[in-house]
C-alpha cells in the first residue's frame, strides 16, 4: 500500500482513475445516443393514427391586445 502513496506513483494512479472515469462517461453517453437514435427511428416509422387536421393545438395562439379589444 505504501507504493501507492509514493508521489511519483500517486500521479499515475490519479491519472488512471481520471481516464477510467472519463471512459465510463463516454461509454454511457454513447449508449444513450444509440438508444435515442433507435427510438427516433421507431417514431419516424410509425404513421400517425389521427390526421394532423383533427389534432387541436397544444397551446392556442394568443390574441393581440387590439384583437382582444374588438371582442
Amino acid at each position: 500500500m505504501s507504493a501507492l502513496i509514493d508521489p511519483g506513483v500517486a500521479l499515475y494512479v490519479a491519472a488512471a482513475v481520471a481516464v477510467v472515469v472519463w471512459l465510463g462517461i463516454w461509454a454511457y453517453l454513447w449508449r444513450i445516443d444509440g438508444l435515442a437514435r433507435s427510438l427516433r427511428r421507431q417514431l419516424d416509422q410509425r404513421t400517425p393514427s389521427v390526421p394532423d387536421s383533427d389534432v387541436a393545438p397544444v397551446r392556442p395562439e394568443r390574441l393581440s391586445s387590439a384583437a382582444r379589444s374588438k371582442e
